[in-house]
């Protein structure tokens, strides 16, 4: 195994022990919760591996921001990337006063090859 894939393989089960619907980030910490959850995987003909989304929700739980996180992002084909950021736009989260106006978190988005 090279020492990319060692990496990302880490990376990912790191992440994994969160737990919180691969939501990372201050919104993952706080325990915000998901109402309106999206699928995250996504098949492709060519590509396979990890697609991060950095995301920004507002007060009232709408997610107001979508942004390819390259450093941690294995796979940034255009199109692959666009399909991850419109189905995070689709995510609800809890609305509450008491958090940030723009409360920042990851996406985890996993690339499938199709069979």
């Amino acid at each position: 195994m090279g020492k990319l894939s060692v990496l990302v393989f880490f990376v990912a089960f790191c992440f994994s022990l969160n737990g919180h619907s691969q939501v990372y980030g201050d919104v993952g910490i706080s325990k915000r919760k998901v109402l309106t959850d999206c699928d995250r995987k996504i098949s492709s003909s060519s590509k396979e591996g990890l697609i991060f989304i950095d995301i920004a929700v507002d007060v009232d739980g709408n997610v107001t921001s979508t942004e390819l996180d390259e450093e941690r992002s294995v796979v940034t084909h255009i199109i692959l990337v666009r399909e991850a950021k419109l189905r995070a736009k689709k995510m609800k989260f809890e609305k509450g006063m008491h958090y940030p106006k723009f409360h920042h978190g990851v996406l985890q988005f996993t690339v499938e090859k199709k069979e």
